[in-house]
């Protein structure tokens, strides 16, 4: 424990001299961001009011908001910032210079969003305060959960300086889990988690099946990301090996924008340090009451190259109403809300509510197929005997007139983006 210690401490000198060298950019970011979370968020009016400054003098779609309020700005989707991405982009800046990064699409419309340099210092300074208010040390072993291809495979020596270990969740069977518990045992080190929720729990399951503790494994942090994670996966991760597994609230286009803390409270720090998030009412432009769900909206105080300010994310939450800096709940995307037989919007919450009784389904999917029509698609191992509970208690949130089925499959697909989505609306994306 002492020599991996060691080296530890000497990955997180290594990183902060390369830093020092550069200028200290990464450093200034994090002690700002702690420095803002200290003194609850006061210098953000001064940042904002930068930022718009520089979004109306330099760009052509808010050539015509000077001296605006944050009010005074219009919401923007997806499909404008698609359709117009060169009347975002700021003549700041040297375009050929920037970094362009494009979401997968497989949740909505692909789309590029370029940022600048000091961006992305400020998403490396975000990711190490986000992962140490997790428990993450700088230079202990990370594993990251997701698909990893050429296009983002890291060198073996890059991979050895940084501590991290990739698994690809394309690739992710008993087989594979077996060989990454082995090696956590062999090599004995402190470790954290990160990755899709849906590949967690695949972990989870494999642990809780082979009654693994954290005196085998030593794992110290577990954070999911894209997906939400499933009360059965922080139950196996508070109960084989005594850690409080969180979500993470981040996207391609922003960065971190919300995390659960290790107090247990489901609720979701805001990332005020480097956004402003609003939540809006579903379908009129207006805020929404704390508590109230609605889009989620947001306001990136630190991308000068391409300023997005009131940025429709396609995420439904809402906030706290008795903390405005946490997010009470986030329910996912909006193509993919449920609604009942009669029409009315209900919380996602009914998928996961009761599953953690379920552990005979290895895997599960909801599905709204039609106006009263749903589909829950179940992956077990042996028959399984409990289809009129299940039914029941679904039909209690969805109605008496819900035609409600339950289909048997091999195994839910993963997206092309690597996730294993648990709730899917054909018929309102149809609509829509």
């Amino acid at each position: 424990m002492g020599v991996s210690k060691n080296f530890s401490n000497l990955r997180a000198a290594a990183f902060w001299a390369k830093d020092l060298l550069a200028g200290s950019r990464v450093k200034f970011h994090y002690n700002e961001i702690e420095s803002s979370f200290a003194n609850n968020h006061r210098n953000k009016e001064s940042k904002l009011k930068a930022l718009l400054k520089h979004a109306a003098e330099t760009t052509s779609f808010y050539a015509n908001f000077k001296s605006a309020t944050l009010s005074d700005f219009p919401l923007v989707n997806k499909l404008q910032l698609r359709n117009n991405a060169a009347d975002f982009i700021s003549s700041s800046f040297d375009q050929s210079k920037l970094v362009k990064q494009v979401t997968s699409g497989s949740t909505g419309t692909p789309l590029a969003i370029y940022s600048d340099a000091e961006k992305r210092l400020r998403n490396n300074a975000d990711t190490l305060f986000f992962a140490n208010k997790a428990g993450y040390k700088l230079g202990e072993r990370l594993v990251n959960l997701k698909i990893w291809s050429t296009a983002n495979q890291k060198s073996s020596r890059l991979m050895k300086m940084q501590n991290l270990i990739p698994i690809d969740v394309l690739r992710l069977d008993d087989n594979l889990l077996e060989a990454f518990c082995k090696t956590l045992v062999a090599n004995k080190q402190p470790t954290h988690l990160v990755g899709y929720a849906s590949a967690l729990e695949l972990l989870a399951k494999y642990i809780d099946k082979k009654n693994y503790s954290n005196n085998d494994l030593q794992i110290r942090s577990v954070i999911g990301i894209s997906e939400g994670m499933t009360a059965v996966t922080k139950d196996i991760f508070q109960k084989q090996l005594g850690i409080c597994a969180l979500s993470r609230y981040s996207n391609i286009e922003n960065g971190i924008i919300a995390q659960q803390q290790t107090n247990g409270k489901p609720t979701f720090e805001i990332n005020s340090a480097s956004f402003i998030v609003e939540i809006f009412k579903m379908d009129e432009d207006v805020l929404a009451h704390p508590g109230e769900l609605g889009r989620i909206v947001i306001t990136d105080l630190y991308n000068y190259a391409m300023p997005l300010i009131r940025y429709d994310t396609g995420d439904i939450g809402a906030l706290n109403p008795n903390n405005h800096f946490e997010l009470e709940t986030i329910e996912g995307r909006k193509l993919d809300l449920i609604y009942d037989a009669k029409g009315n919007l209900i919380s996602s919450y009914i998928v996961y509510k009761n599953m953690f009784q379920y552990t005979e389904i290895l895997q599960y999917q909801f599905v709204q197929t039609g106006a009263k029509e749903y589909t829950f698609k179940i992956n077990t191992e042996q028959p399984f005997a409990r289809e009129q509970q299940l039914r029941a208690e679904f039909l209690k949130y969805l109605g008496d007139e819900a035609n409600f089925s339950i289909e048997y499959v091999d195994e839910i697909p993963l997206l092309a983006s690597g996730k294993r989505k648990k709730i899917v609306n054909t018929y309102h994306n149809k609509q829509s």
